[in-house]
């Protein structure tokens, strides 16, 4: 009967994994998908035709791999998880890439709009400083008439009164366009001190969405990096589970150690799989990585924390010194007794863990 329950527990947790991943992926697929339906109903998607179709090739390619690796029980392959993710995630970056591209040529648009504006509004300024001049050298022609009357004769007197007359209207008339002015220019400098913001505004703006080009730049970077580990270890035919820290790959612990009578050593097997996982962390540099060693069952002796720390040591000072690995990029330690498979499945609870963590 504990059989039953037990493989029925087993089933279970299967069936719940098989359609979370594969409900990951269909939603991954399909939000690709709405991304590049939403970039290519704006009109200005015209000018990325290039973007559009390499976006709808990654989705092919995406769906293909899904179809490829599905069986007709509707399983979704593990291995395959990634690799579908992996191009669905490649076709909205793409998406997204041509979308900050398309805002980018926006922005410079509007910031010429702006700088041309600019310039028409130095030139009415201009305009005002050459009327306060005008005003400034018409008052000292009044004030220069008003001294030149007391001096002249009494019957040119008349004609000067006409002409200051029609100066002090030109004056009020000048006055009255200079206050009219001056309000024109009160508002033409509000304007351009609003245009000046959110110019600065479109500035920043600009700034922010270039960090996040290039942030996305890097993480699609990342992404390829990740494809191309999964690849390389994919051949090898070891088991991973990938997480937000990193990539582990699972290796049972009798392929690194040998239990004597004289304690933990190496096992004759070790020096094959060392020599692959040098191989990894070389071509791989940029990763840091976690070593773990686990035990499982009796006795304490062998599967306890101290045992299997040692057991860690053991394996990260044989990758150091064979690798000729610097060793501030390893770091290891027990795992503990934490059972990932079935309790029945003693040899596999035994097990070495390394996790390639990204610097």
């Amino acid at each position: 009967m504990k059989k039953l329950f037990v493989i029925a527990i087993v089933l279970f947790y299967a069936s719940t994994c098989i359609a979370s991943d594969k409900d990951k992926v269909l939603y991954q697929i399909e939000k690709a998908r709405s991304i590049i339906k939403e970039f290519t109903a704006k009109p200005e998607s015209v000018n990325y035709a290039d973007d559009i179709t390499m976006a709808w090739n990654y989705i092919k390619i995406a769906e293909t791999e899904f179809q490829k690796n599905t069986n007709i029980l509707g399983k979704l392959s593990d291995q395959a998880v990634p690799t579908i993710i992996h191009y669905a995630n490649m076709a909205e970056f793409t998406i997204r890439i041509a979308l900050s591209r398309l805002e980018k040529a926006s922005h410079e648009k509007e910031i010429s709009r702006l700088e041309g504006l600019i310039s028409d509004i130095k030139a009415k300024i201009k305009v005002l400083e050459d009327k306060d001049a005008e005003i400034i050298r018409l008052k000292k022609e009044l004030e220069k008439a008003k001294s030149d009357i007391t001096k002249l004769p009494s019957e040119i007197s008349k004609e000067k009164d006409l002409e200051i007359e029609r100066l002090s209207k030109e004056v009020s008339a000048l006055k009255s366009e200079k206050e009219e002015l001056n309000t024109k220019l009160t508002s033409l400098k509000k304007e351009l001190d609003d245009k000046n913001k959110a110019f600065e505004a479109l500035q920043t703006e600009l700034k922010y969405k270039l960090i996040e080009l290039t942030k996305m730049q890097k993480d699609l970077h990342s992404l390829g990096k990740l494809k191309e580990f999964l690849d390389v270890v994919g051949v090898l035919g070891i088991p991973v589970r990938t997480s937000e820290n990193g990539v582990t790959i699972v290796i049972p612990r009798r392929d690194f150690i040998k239990i004597t009578s004289k304690g933990a050593v190496l096992s004759p097997t070790s020096e094959k799989v060392i020599s692959q996982l040098i191989s990894l962390i070389k071509r791989f540099s940029e990763y840091r990585i976690a070593l773990k060693v686990y035990g499982f069952g009796q006795p304490t002796k062998y599967e306890g924390t101290k045992a299997t720390e040692h057991m860690a040591i053991i394996v990260k000072d044989a990758l150091i010194q064979r690798g000729n690995i610097t060793p501030e990029m390893i770091t290891a330690e027990s795992g503990g007794n934490m059972p990932i498979f079935p309790k029945d499945a003693v040899e596999l609870n035994r097990r070495v863990e390394i996790t390639f963590l990204t610097k």
